[in-house]
């Protein structure tokens, strides 16, 4: 997240398109960062390193459905899919 000014900055002021990586753990950081224009794109390293399915279980958790899953992972679909709708549920 430290790098994140720095990236606003030239993208406001030089006008380019600007991606940022850096202690960038969360789904929410990751949307709160793109959505609020502060920056294009993100790169996530320690999340993916250690969640290898990082991006599809944000996928479920966004209800996203139409992201691509390895036949290998696929039970792993439904596994986020029916976490995702237990915790939706629990916030209601």
């Amino acid at each position: 997240m430290y790098q994140v000014p720095f990236a606003d900055q030239i993208r406001n002021e030089v006008g380019i398109a600007t991606i940022v990586a850096g202690n960038i753990n969360s789904t929410d950081q990751v949307n709160t960062l793109v959505a609020a224009r502060y920056i294009d794109i993100v790169a996530l390293t320690r999340p993916i390193m250690n969640e290898p399915s990082f991006v599809l279980n944000a996928a479920a958790h966004y209800e996203f459905k139409d992201q691509y899953w390895p036949r290998q992972y696929i039970s792993g679909k439904y596994a986020a899919e029916i976490r995702t709708n237990k915790d939706n549920a629990e916030e209601l």
